[in-house]
């Protein structure tokens, strides 16, 4: 788990320096990433959101996909979204020492605002769009991206719907393999 939340920070074969847990956690989301990224119904979401987002609809896919999975958590894990957190929250707590400084940073910063529970809601997807706008110095550009979603919200749900099953699949077969490194 630790190792697919500090994937983004790790570039290269640095992920080679990292116990097997954590290796196989930033190649499952380098695997995650180039799936989705290739993917027709993401890449129809990034056609729709290209004009507004440029070069960051991938991006504003990405984090809409992750509202529709937080808002449908139970339906696709078994589990609620808030015992999920709460459980993903203390095992950051009690990893978060072999987690590189900025994730060290992040975490307490993403308990305090909730971030995971947050992305079910509009208001908090917005505040998440916010804070990622600020982080990468395009303050305003992300101001109305849940109103823009949600003038095609119907297609960005459906593309979801079905993606969701194949990344699932994917992704199972995926483990297997890395497990077996």
């Amino acid at each position: 788990m630790l190792g697919n939340f500090m994937a983004d920070s790790i570039k290269g074969n640095q992920y080679l320096q990292y116990p097997s847990p954590i290796k196989e956690g930033i190649l499952m989301h380098r695997f995650i990433d180039a799936y989705t990224d290739s993917h027709p119904k993401v890449l129809e979401n990034i056609q729709l959101l290209r004009p507004q987002y440029g070069k960051y609809a991938s991006i504003v896919s990405d984090i809409v996909y992750d509202h529709f999975l937080a808002k449908n958590f139970e339906f696709y894990a078994n589990v609620s979204l808030q015992v999920f957190v709460n459980e993903v929250y203390r095992f950051m707590e009690m990893n978060d020492k072999d987690a590189t400084p900025f994730i060290q940073e992040v975490i307490p910063i993403m308990q305090k605002y909730n971030w995971l529970e947050n992305y079910q809601y509009k208001e908090g997807l917005q505040k998440i769009f916010c804070q990622f706008g600020r982080r990468i110095k395009v303050d305003t550009m992300f101001d109305n991206v849940t109103e823009v979603v949600w003038t095609d919200y119907e297609i960005f749900e459906e593309n979801f719907t079905s993606f969701f099953p194949e990344i699932k699949m994917a992704c199972e077969s995926k483990k297997s393999e890395l497990f077996t490194l």
